[in-house]
């Protein structure tokens, strides 16, 4: 957030304000006012903090709106807007797709190792869910939750998740009313109380991993891009008239790249596409979607979908 002429964000008298994202592949500065609606109560009817005396929640979002099309946004999911917030690289972890090649054990020993070692930012959803299973739960329906910590203590894989609305928890295993699984060994380990939290309702809390997996949708995970000692961006365009929708029958009016990689050792390449927004029909009524496909065909165009089987598909998306 600019202002800032002492390299920290200050308020600014003035009102006016600069944030940085970054979009459509580089990044922008997109220049806001600090004029916010509220209510005939004087109440702010967008996201702010619990500390009155921050704004800098309401300014970030106020921006990300105006890029947007205004508060009538209808939604996003968290690992693209913190990928525009961060620059830092977006994967999507699927927890319950048929065909998923998900495993549990192998994922979370994944996610333990860099998020303590500071590499990944990682937020969980929930799938759409019935009123029922809401109040059962205390899980609200499709909606991202920000992890904040993850512990391995003894048997027990316990990660600690926030609701961005600073309330409604949690019901479930080692929530703050679980009476059966607190033990005094794990509140000594972790320094959490769940009898001092019981009427604290900040939407913080405690779910064991096999909960998680169960309850929830998607991992949202956003990389590091300081773990890639090589990077390459390219802008393209792809007229509508060409595709996607032609792309069932010829490929051939596609974009595509020759990648050559000669390690020395073994690697891992990644390839991140993105859909640049040029207007609000870009993603608010968008019913066109993408993916990405690796052929590994010493570098020839591929012109039919059945001509060669890809070595590498990814999940179609208009996100």
């Amino acid at each position: 957030i600019y202002f800032s002429p002492l390299g920290e964000p200050v308020y600014n008298p003035c009102g006016k304000y600069m944030i940085r994202f970054h979009l459509n592949g580089v990044w922008r500065k997109v220049i806001i006012d600090d004029t916010l609606p509220i209510d005939h109560s004087n109440r702010l009817l967008c996201s702010s903090t619990t500390n009155k005396n921050e704004i800098w929640v309401s300014l970030l979002e106020k921006a990300y709106m105006k890029v947007m099309g205004g508060y009538d946004f209808p939604g996003s999911n968290s690992t693209v807007d913190l990928h525009a917030l961060t620059g830092w690289i977006p994967e999507l972890v699927s927890l319950h797709q048929p065909d998923s090649t998900f495993d549990k054990d192998k994922e979370f020993d994944r996610m333990f190792e860099r998020f303590h070692a500071g590499h990944v930012l990682i937020t969980v959803a929930t799938p759409n869910l019935s009123k029922e299973e809401e109040d059962r739960s205390g899980l609200v329906s499709s909606h991202a939750y920000a992890l904040l910590d993850m512990r391995k203590i003894g048997a027990h894989k316990l990660i600690m998740l926030k609701n961005p609305w600073s309330h409604l928890e949690w019901k479930g295993n080692f929530s703050d009313f679980d009476t059966r699984n607190w033990t005094p060994e794990l509140v000594k380990a972790l320094n959490y109380d769940p009898k001092l939290q019981v009427d604290v309702d900040n939407g913080v809390f405690w779910i064991d991993y096999n909960s998680l997996c169960h309850h929830f949708e998607n991992f949202y995970l956003n990389w590091s891009p300081s773990l890639f000692s090589h990077t390459s961006c390219i802008h393209n365009s792809w007229p509508a008239r060409q595709g996607p929708v032609k792309d069932l029958y010829n490929l051939g009016d596609n974009p595509q790249y020759v990648l050559r990689a000669q390690p020395k050792i073994k690697s891992t390449i990644w390839i991140l596409l993105t859909r640049h927004i040029t207007e609000r029909q870009d993603f608010a009524v968008n019913r066109v979607f993408i993916t990405l496909f690796v052929y590994k065909n010493g570098g020839n165009k591929v012109y039919y979908p059945n001509e060669i089987k890809p070595l590498q598909d990814s999940v179609k998306t208009n996100s």
